[in-house]
């Protein structure tokens, strides 16, 4: 079974999925095979796929659903047919809050007064994350040659520009901020990976933060909440869907809807899409009209 199984992952990576993906198709597929003591694809039947999602009804509905998924794809490709599989449940998830500045300014803080290195310097990525939107894999690529900082940007504030092709973003950030990241550039010597950390490094991070509740009422820290707060903010700015899915590099624009509707969710009212385009074309947020009866819009 392990060549079947084998096989069954060189398909999916041909696929494109994604590693996390591939990696729990596969866990949970083996394992189902070996709790059930099957060594010849002629032994799976709907009866013992029925009774072994019946025995997951103690884990979480989202690792059922997966379970469910990883089978139906594995027996598809191995040529079963007329299985019945469970129905996937839909999983309720918790409305995601943006960070707010306060919230932010709490956690690099905490960060300063408590932790050393490595953690202190990793802080930069999620601050970048928050101030410029980018992915957390975008910024373990780039170097210290690929900033550029201006110091003249107005009272309290400074401008950091990423030069790098594909990833050009310029952003307003505080003064405090840019100083901290030009003084860690000149002390940090490497070429490559300006931060010295993976991807691992910096969920273990979180991980380690999460232990202090420094956000209070449950909150946690992760990651992508830094890029979604960004992308919140710059709708509640007034920059279009369009705009905002190219600046993000979202495939889809229902990606980038799916922020829209987490900001209903908790109550943050962005402008209106057909305004938020021309407000984004016009630094004062001038709204233009068409000749006739006044538009009236509603915030």
């Amino acid at each position: 079974m392990e060549v079947l199984l084998k096989k069954f992952e060189d398909c999916l990576v041909s696929e494109s999925k994604a590693k996390s993906t591939i990696g729990h198709a596969i866990t949970y597929t083996r394992r189902f095979l070996c709790e059930n003591n099957i060594t010849n694809l002629a032994q799976v039947t709907a009866k013992i796929i029925a009774d072994y999602s019946a025995k997951l009804q103690v884990s979480s509905q989202a690792k059922i659903n997966m379970v469910n998924w990883a089978l139906r794809r594995f027996c598809r490709w191995a040529g079963l047919s007329g299985l019945d599989f469970p129905k996937q449940k839909h999983v309720l998830r918790k409305a995601i809050k943006p960070l707010t500045e306060e919230e932010l300014e709490a956690i690099d803080n905490w960060v300063y007064y408590n932790c050393r290195e490595p953690i202190f310097v990793r802080i930069y990525i999620l601050l970048l994350m928050f101030y410029m939107g980018l992915r957390l894999k975008e910024i373990m690529t780039l170097c210290r040659e690929d900033f550029v900082f201006i110091d003249e940007s107005g009272e309290g504030q400074s401008t950091i520009e990423i030069t790098k092709q594909g990833l050009k973003r310029t952003a307003i950030v505080p003064s405090d901020f840019s100083a901290r990241l030009q003084h860690y550039f000149r002390c940090w010597w490497e070429d490559k990976n300006a931060f010295n950390a993976t991807i691992g490094n910096v969920n273990y991070m979180c991980r380690y933060l999460n232990q202090y509740e420094i956000l209070g009422e449950g909150k946690k820290i992760y990651p992508e909440l830094f890029r979604i707060s960004f992308a919140c903010n710059c709708l509640v700015k007034g920059m279009s869907l369009k705009d905002l899915q190219h600046l993000l590099g979202n495939k889809s624009i229902r990606t980038t809807r799916g922020y829209l509707k987490m900001m209903s969710k908790n109550k943050i009212n962005p402008p209106k899409e057909e305004i938020a385009a021309d407000m984004a074309k016009d630094k004062q947020f001038v709204i233009k009209q068409e000749e006739g009866e006044p538009k009236n819009y509603e915030h």
